[in-house]
């Protein structure tokens, strides 16, 4: 059995982590009543673009992936949970995915992202990538210093100052 190398070179299209769940009102011919309607939480994936070589060539086929998240590029302790995804189809080496780590991982706090590949229709281990990637938010996202979130059922609870804060 002959050693693949892997080398995964990323882009992160990572979008601003202000999720917010509220009301709104909407009126007009279609809706005269002034009852709310429940607006949809942005949820809490992003998309991930990144680029896959083998063998030192852009990688083509379908790969399974899995991505963990970290809370330091080496060491320290897994945030979030695991996203595994199988049969990712890589063309001329790149691919595009949305990853979703759940409720309470960006807190502001720097966050590491690893990354793993396998041969899709495999039952091998996956091969980690290093090293890991820095996540780094997008310039809208700076603009909201100590801006927190927190969506309940019927409105955002919009707090702040820093993220210690409670409503």
């Amino acid at each position: 059995m002959t050693k693949r190398r892997w080398l995964l070179i990323t882009a992160l299209a990572f979008g601003a982590l202000v999720v917010t769940a509220g009301v709104v009102v909407a009126r007009g011919p279609g809706n005269p009543s002034s009852a709310p309607l429940a607006q949809s939480a942005l949820g809490t994936g992003f998309t991930y673009q990144g680029r896959l070589d083998e063998g030192g060539s852009p990688a083509n086929g379908a790969f399974d992936l899995r991505f963990i998240l970290f809370n330091a590029d080496i060491g320290g302790s897994q945030v979030g949970g695991i996203v595994a995804l199988e049969d990712v189809p890589v063309t001329s080496g790149l691919f595009t995915v949305r990853l979703d780590f759940g409720d309470g991982v960006f807190t502001g706090d720097a966050r590491w992202l690893e990354a793993a590949v396998r041969p899709g229709a495999s039952t091998v281990a996956h091969t980690i990538m290093s090293p890991r990637q820095p996540l780094t938010p997008t310039p809208y996202a700076l603009a909201l210093p100590g801006f927190y979130t927190q969506p309940n059922d019927t409105s955002p609870n919009v707090i702040g100052g820093f993220r210690g804060n409670l409503v």
